[in-house]
């Protein structure tokens, strides 16, 4: 919804676990977050903060220290109090960041599908979920991550340029193959056109 693309029915995904689970060639992983146990973690990473601005002498050349330890610390205010505001409106203590699907098809891991919801996506849970992939192909003996399509043009910077920015992200390369074309041969296919586009 929020990137304007259309999206496949439950149906497909339920479709694709069943031909594809058993034989180990679909992978569907999703991120959740504890929310009181980062709280919890938060605290103590702010608390090691402030103990480390405390311990500071007000000598001059500790002032460069002092501001980025402050910084530091309103950061970890911040996400703090988010993540209790989080957890007040929702009455829950977990919450489902983000879901993707994954095709493993030797030599590639294919980054087919994903979603997240909106309102979590400050916790670059799909950062998580695309390093836990590659960790698990390289461990399988995979040879290649597929991160599958990037938007055209990219040195035009499209609209969806974050997609290509996120992919990038992961020190990756553009691999552009040769496309596609169609060949028609029977009227059939003239007739299957017109089905189709009436169907969408």
């Amino acid at each position: 919804k929020r990137k304007g693309f259309s999206n496949r029915k439950l149906s497909y995904y339920q479709e694709m676990y069943k031909l594809f689970h058993d034989k180990g060639e679909v992978k569907f992983f999703i991120t959740e977050l504890n929310l009181k146990d980062y709280v919890t973690r938060l605290k103590k990473e702010m608390q090691e903060k402030e103990d480390k601005i405390n311990s500071l002498s007000d000598a001059k050349y500790n002032d460069g220290a002092k501001k980025n330890l402050t910084n530091e610390i309103e950061s970890f205010k911040k996400r703090i109090k988010d993540s209790e505001e989080i957890i007040n409106n929702t009455g829950k203590d977990i919450i489902t960041l983000s879901g993707s699907m994954f095709m493993l098809i030797q030599p590639e891991v294919i980054y087919l599908s994903s979603g997240n919801y909106e309102e979590y996506m400050k916790f670059n849970s799909q950062y998580l979920i695309q390093w836990e992939l590659i960790k698990y192909g390289i461990e399988n003996g995979f040879k290649k991550h597929n991160f599958y399509g990037i938007p055209e043009n990219i040195n035009e910077h499209p609209k969806d340029y974050g997609i290509y920015e996120f992919k990038r992200g992961f020190n990756g390369y553009v691999e552009e193959l040769i496309g596609e074309f169609e060949l028609p041969i029977t009227w059939h296919y003239k007739l299957f056109k017109l089905i189709h586009k009436i169907k969408k």
